[in-house]
């Protein structure tokens, strides 16, 4: 049971929202342009789209990694999280995160956009 739990989560994680509208996988690439409208101001409505798109992917990822924090601390951390995101950080620093390990990591562009993600997460936020 627990490993369907950890592969529903796991799929939603990186499976939902992983590809575009014309069925292409995207790519850090794409992360990277929508996590950039981040901090953008006087954002078109296509642009302020784009950026929710963004914001909206990593603080669900973010709260997956809480969800699975929560489950590894009750389990005496039988199997710990690969980050640990502390409580209050906004969406936009997460798409700050994004911004500086793509800038940090350019051959990064053309992976799958939840690894880039996610890595960029672990990399910014270990667990101690």
């Amino acid at each position: 049971m627990k490993y369907v739990c950890c592969a529903a989560l796991l799929f939603g994680m990186f499976g939902a929202g992983a590809v575009a509208q014309d069925g292409a996988s995207r790519t850090g690439a794409d992360l990277l342009t929508q996590c950039q409208l981040v901090n953008k101001s006087d954002l078109n409505s296509l642009e302020m789209l784009t950026s929710i798109q963004c914001a909206s992917y990593l603080r669900g990822m973010s709260h997956t990694l809480t969800i699975w924090k929560a489950f590894s601390d009750a389990r005496n951390k039988a199997n710990p999280p690969a980050a640990c995101v502390p409580d209050g950080v906004t969406p936009r620093e997460l798409a700050m995160v994004v911004v500086k390990f793509l800038s940090d990591h350019p051959t990064s562009m053309h992976d799958e956009y939840g690894i880039v993600a996610f890595s960029a997460l672990v990399g910014a936020y270990p667990c101690k």
